[in-house]
């Protein structure tokens, strides 16, 4: 073989290897992408549950109050209960909130690289 027929199987070769890297990373975009909205829509549903779950506990908790207290001080007791969750919420959203969602989007992004660094 000549010089220039293994210089031309050569670059052939070697874009044949880019061609296929760039595909593996686009199928890997493709699966981690995947796994992000699946997660993202199964937390939705359990939200959906949640708060659907807790409407009819508060409708209970201000049933169950009128009886002892009458409907408006039921209420307006409620109201303040759930006003000091959203306060106590909004105040740990960085911790409840950011931290999970920074240690879900490392680990679907970055744990394979890692795991096929360690396998090198």
């Amino acid at each position: 073989m000549s010089v220039q027929q293994n210089f031309d199987r050569l670059s052939r070769d070697a874009c044949e290897f880019l061609n296929l890297k760039i595909e593996e990373i686009k199928l890997s975009v493709v699966e981690r992408l995947s796994l992000l909205f699946a997660d993202a829509l199964s937390w939705l549903a359990v939200i959906i549950f949640l708060l659907l779950s807790s409407l009819c506990f508060i409708a209970a908790l201000v049933a169950m109050l009128s009886v002892f207290m009458g409907v408006l001080p039921a209420l307006l007791l409620v109201a303040f209960l759930l006003l000091a969750a959203a306060w106590l919420f909004y105040l740990l959203r960085g911790s409840i909130f950011a931290n999970m969602v920074v240690a879900r989007l490392y680990k679907v992004f970055f744990n394979d690289v890692e795991q096929s660094n360690g396998e090198e």
